[in-house]
């Protein structure tokens, strides 16, 4: 049996559907986890909290107006200790009036801070895989204190198994160079990297049935 190095049995974890009563908590524990990434911090500065304010309005948002999401949660004895969503069919590209909606928003961070995340957002759409119908990861994220036994591994393995089951692509963007070593444990190849607001970003795409190392004695 797998266990944790703090001593909680990962077989305690259950990944599922992200609940409407769960929707808050899996908003924050996103915020919490990608509080210190690399991209927030070039966007909102260095203070963790003042981080973490600003994701969690912009994943509200996110929940509020996207369409075709597919959030799902991992539970610890029923807690939410991670969060990850996708947006299918096209949910990924904001519409004029999604962007209107969301201006507001943006103009209560301030002028830096709206103008650095508008220059980070636009960049990320502009690269994204228009031409091929996918399913786009994130945001994706396990409660700090959790990080590292393994949990995330559960909700990535739920995600691809559901997108081999569909037969669905997928694609994501990260910063973070240990994530590109997990995501290609299932499947996930870089098809570019760039700088994006002057931090290092690695943009990965997944063929449906991806023969890879933590999918293949499924």
């Amino acid at each position: 049996m797998d266990r944790a190095a703090d001593g909680f049995e990962l077989s305690r974890v259950e990944i599922g559907d992200t609940r409407p009563d769960e929707i808050a908590d899996a908003i924050a524990v996103a915020a919490r986890a990608l509080a210190d990434g690399p991209l927030t911090v070039a966007v909102v500065g260095p203070d963790l909290d003042r981080c973490y304010r600003q994701l969690h309005r912009f994943f509200i948002l996110q929940y509020r107006l996207a369409p075709n999401q597919m959030p799902m949660v991992a539970r610890l004895d029923g807690r939410v200790v991670a969060s990850a969503n996708a947006m299918n069919g096209g949910g990924c590209h904001a519409t004029p009036l999604m962007k209107l909606r969301a201006l507001p928003a943006f103009l209560a961070a301030g002028p830096r801070v709206s103008s650095r995340a508008l220059r980070w957002f636009n960049d990320w759409e502009s690269r994204d895989p228009r031409d091929k119908p996918h399913s786009h990861f994130g945001p994706f994220g396990v409660e700090p204190a959790l990080q590292g036994h393994g949990i995330g591994s559960l909700v990535l393995d739920e995600y691809t198994r559901r997108l081999d089951e569909a037969g669905e692509d997928s694609y994501l963007e990260t910063e973070k160079p240990q994530n590109v070593a997990l995501y290609s444990r299932y499947g996930f190849e870089v098809v570019e990297e760039a700088d994006v607001i002057g931090v290092p970003n690695w943009f990965m795409w997944r063929e449906a049935g991806a023969d890879a190392p933590a999918t293949r004695n499924r």
